[in-house]
């Protein structure tokens, strides 16, 4: 066996904690101390939304938070050269990291943020420090990364907005900046019954024909967020300050709310589910002094979702988490015949009742139910 491999199953059999926990279609299997095991997998459920789907991506973490660790892994890597390698990159800035080769192993290592990451199979390896800014956080931040990645190796699209599903049938809500699309979401989620996908990022296959939801953050306006929780609803939630100590915040008019999909869902009183089959694409305008009206839009001559800059970060990643076993398994669609998603423009006025635009919504929704 050779050094690195020999180091981490060395690494790998001193945690005698190995905890599995399966959520919505990934397996993730933990090796780690008991209380990181039960933090991460408990993180990774207010994230992850449950699912009666069968297990499609079993995977496995080490993680090691020691510094003896660390440095030993360290010498492992620095006995050779490095490349540059870009792990992330966006309009806005590229995270790099040394990507080191060895014994068919990739290395990951990031001198500023002090880890390491092992990709080896079905296996990724996490080495932290104590010095490690947010090691809580960097075990999400990975298994968020692979879910992306193995997303966009299958296919999928990554939209710029939020979807809901009604009955089974999927509502994806697109839109400009501050067209109100949260808003709509919340709403639908009180007044229809709906159940809560995603709010600002959504999967799509490459068919059109379903929709996923995208394990971030969802982010709140102050005024949405009130709403949100009702006027009578205490409510107390924490959030990190710039010494990553969690203090209690009680107005965010200047910031904007940070919740779990699991925490909305609650809040609203609904579920967080995977996804739904697309039902139809909803565009919020918000026009001041106008009545409600939903408008169908002619799509029969383009390609709406391919030219209505409607994609996420194109390119944002190189598949650089997953394994040549991930690659393998999980290989791009092509040939994929689309289906044809009936788009429309919703507009309505600050003072439309949001009742009339329920009705409206669910007479649509009702109308076009023959025709998927």
């Amino acid at each position: 066996m050779t050094q690195a491999k020999k180091v981490l199953e060395e690494i790998k059999d001193t945690y005698k904690c190995k905890i599995s926990k399966t959520i919505g279609e990934i397996e993730i299997t933990v090796f780690a101390e008991r209380l990181d095991c039960e933090l991460f997998l408990r993180e990774m459920e207010e994230y992850l939304p449950k699912s009666n789907r069968n297990v499609r991506y079993p995977l496995k973490v080490v993680y090691s938070r020691s510094d003896l660790v660390y440095e030993k892994f360290l010498k492992v890597l620095h006995s050779e050269k490095g490349k540059v390698h870009i792990i992330y990159k966006n309009a806005e800035k590229a995270k790099k990291a040394l990507r080191y080769e060895l014994d068919g192993i990739d290395f990951f290592y990031n001198s500023m943020d002090d880890y390491i990451l092992g990709i080896y199979e079905d296996y990724i390896y996490i080495f932290t420090t104590h010095k490690t800014q947010e090691s809580d956080r960097l075990f999400f931040r990975v298994i968020v990364e692979f879910i992306i990645s193995i997303k966009e190796v299958s296919g999928f699209l990554m939209i710029h907005g939020g979807a809901v599903a009604l009955d089974g049938k999927g509502l994806l809500i697109c839109g400009e900046k501050k067209a109100g699309k949260s808003t709509l979401i919340v709403k639908l989620l009180k007044y229809m019954g709906t159940k809560f996908i995603a709010n600002d990022k959504t999967f799509v296959t490459p068919d059109y024909q379903e929709i996923e939801s995208y394990p971030m953050v969802v982010k709140l306006g102050e005024t949405t967020f009130r709403y949100c929780i009702g006027k009578d609803r205490n409510i107390k939630l924490y959030r990190k300050n710039a010494n990553y100590q969690y203090v209690q915040k009680e107005d965010f008019t200047t910031d904007k709310w940070e919740l779990t999909p699991h925490e909305l869902a609650d809040i609203m009183g609904r579920e967080y589910v995977l996804g739904a089959k697309l039902h139809m694409i909803i565009i919020p305008e918000i026009v001041q002094g106008t009545t409600c009206s939903l408008k169908k839009i002619d799509t029969e001559k383009k390609n709406f979702l391919e030219e209505s800059n409607l994609f996420g970060d194109s390119l944002r990643r190189e598949e650089w988490i997953l394994s040549d076993y991930w690659k393998w398994k999980i290989s791009k669609q092509k040939n994929v015949n689309k289906i044809e998603i009936p788009v429309y423009k919703l507009q309505y006025g600050s003072e439309t009742a949001w009742t009339e635009i329920i009705r409206v919504l669910r007479e649509c929704t009702n109308s076009i139910k023959g025709e998927m």
